[in-house]
């Protein structure tokens, strides 16, 4: 009787376990879902100059929950185009690098002697579907149809 109660018990125990397995599998199917997406990339420097005109990159077999800045670097590598970041802000594309002063003492003397010598600061500024972006190109997630630019603008 004992065996028959431990067979038993051993059964339905090895048949949870690959309920539970085959469960986890379907979840796991579900986050890993890949798609095709087109979304359009435009990326201008602050002299006017077009690094990347409205490109239209088909996306395919992404996650389904695609940033703004995984489609910004797929389409950069596409044009072969240099770029760096810092924990997903964009710091570079091309020979555009974000120039941030830094205030000093020291400056605010050389200020006072020649003001021919202003710092200018820019940054490379995101937007998505037409509006600055109000989080950032990590945060946003694309869909088929999104438009993304980056702009690289004065820092007032």
């Amino acid at each position: 009787m004992k065996k028959r109660i431990f067979a038993i018990l051993l059964a339905m125990s090895v048949m949870l376990s690959m309920a539970m397995f085959v469960s986890c599998n379907g979840e796991e199917d579900e986050e890993e879902e890949e798609i095709e997406i087109n979304v359009t990339v435009r990326v201008v420097a602050n002299d006017g100059n077009v690094l990347v005109d409205d490109l239209v990159v088909k996306l395919t077999d992404v996650p389904s929950r695609l940033t703004a800045f995984a489609a910004t670097t797929r389409a950069l590598d596409v044009m072969e185009l240099y770029y760096a970041h810092d924990d997903g802000f964009i710091t570079c594309i091309g020979d555009y690098q974000t120039k941030v002063s830094v205030a000093n003492e020291e400056d605010e003397e050389d200020e006072d002697e020649d003001e021919s010598e202003d710092t200018v600061d820019y940054f490379w500024e995101f937007s998505y579907n037409g509006r600055i972006g109000d989080s950032g190109s990590r945060a946003t997630y694309v869909n088929d149809g999104d438009r993304v630019e980056w702009n690289f603008v004065v820092f007032d």
